[in-house]
């Protein structure tokens, strides 16, 4: 089938997703307990970035544009009926994501930065590419989304607007999670559960992406704006997904995460709206977006990907099904840190980490092997 990868190749050159998955998993359950020492010793890192910057650094540019990227890469083939970067290519566009994660830790501040700010538009290019030149123009914002990330990363490095540039870094990433989340949830609702019928709320599809694109703007230039606007982004995004039956997907572990992550992405914006405005609530709201919104919503695509692209029946292991309860219970934890004290962060932490360390040992074989139906990629 035109998009699907030359032949003959080992599977962890064919295809994006197997590579950056594996590497997403490994990286967020080697950095998470890394993270804890740090805060129970008062360590920092030797690199660019002190402890807590390094986290959420790398939360980001690590473990979500790693998930992006596997995306990404195995998605535009089959959008665009075209061939994407495989072979020695995507291993060298792997490697570079690679060695950034180790830059940022041991290298200068200058190769660090060089090496880090690299990949975004080097993925950026290689996406972008082959959406314009099919003109699959619904899909043209995200090599776009990928250059701000790029930007608002090289701003981090510098430390230009810091506070500005890591919040455009989250708006790129929750951006393209809740267009692509929109997109696809309704869609692998009706596929998977009988009589969900999800509905989608017109007004709330239309206005989601502008507010979510003025959140970002605003986040950049004019940041007195952008309280008011994570709120409405937040109530909107509750409507639009309030049809798409997510409450009937109870018995299906892997559309119903999928509904987890996209309502945590919901309450995260909620909550950092109501903080804005002087609603106080005592509950973290970039955690709720980050633990919760990115990291349900990837653990669960990550797993659905897998399984679809390695030619195997979107059944998840019982484990995966747990991992998506403690990646929610997590996240919980996380959120309310203020309630439930320094334990319920360490617990948070531990938990976050057996989920991506049970997604790594059980997908590994599934992300080195050959599709089970025999076809490349």
């Amino acid at each position: 089938m035109k998009g699907d990868p030359a032949p003959g190749r080992h599977p962890w050159a064919s295809t994006g997703f197997r590579s950056f998955f594996a590497g997403a998993a490994g990286f967020a359950a080697l950095a998470m307990p890394l993270w804890m020492l740090m805060l129970a010793q008062g360590l920092g890192t030797r690199g660019v970035f002190d402890g807590s910057e390094w986290h959420g650094h790398e939360m980001l540019y690590g473990y979500a544009v790693a998930v992006l990227a596997g995306f990404f890469l195995t998605a535009v083939p089959k959008w665009t009926d075209r061939p994407i970067v495989s072979g020695a290519p995507l291993l060298g566009l792997f490697g570079l994501w690679l060695a950034g994660r180790l830059a940022v830790v041991s290298a200068s501040p200058t190769l660090a930065m060089a090496v880090d700010v690299a990949f975004l538009p080097l993925l950026a290019l290689a996406i972008g590419w082959p959406i314009y030149s099919a003109r699959r123009t619904r899909n043209y914002g995200f090599p776009v989304l990928l250059l701000v990330q790029a930007g608002a990363n090289l701003a981090w490095h510098l430390d230009w607007w810091h506070s500005r540039a890591e919040a455009v870094a989250l708006d790129a990433v929750v951006l393209i999670m809740v267009i692509v989340g929109g997109r696809i949830i309704p869609m692998f609702t009706n596929n998977a559960v009988k009589q969900a019928n999800p509905q989608r709320i017109i007004v709330a599809e239309r206005a989601t992406n502008p507010l979510m694109v003025s959140l970002l703007v605003a986040d950049a230039l004019a940041p007195w704006l952008a309280g008011p606007l994570a709120l409405a982004c937040g109530i909107t995004l509750a409507v639009r997904m309030a049809r798409w039956g997510g409450l009937r997907s109870l018995k299906t572990p892997i559309v119903w995460v999928l509904h987890a992550g996209y309502l945590w992405i919901a309450v995260g914006l909620t909550l950092r709206g109501l903080d804005a405005i002087g609603l106080h609530h005592g509950l973290d709201a970039r955690h709720a977006l980050t633990a919760g919104g990115i990291g349900v919503l990837t653990l669960g695509m990550m797993s659905r990907v897998a399984l679809g692209h390695s030619g195997r029946p979107l059944v998840v292991p019982r484990a995966i099904v747990v991992t998506y309860l403690l990646a929610n219970v997590a996240a919980l934890l996380r959120m309310a840190v203020g309630v439930v004290g320094p334990h319920g962060l360490q617990l948070a932490g531990w938990l976050w980490t057996a989920c991506f360390a049970v997604y790594f040992v059980l997908y590994l074989p599934i992300l080195w092997s050959p599709r089970a139906d025999g076809r490349p990629g």
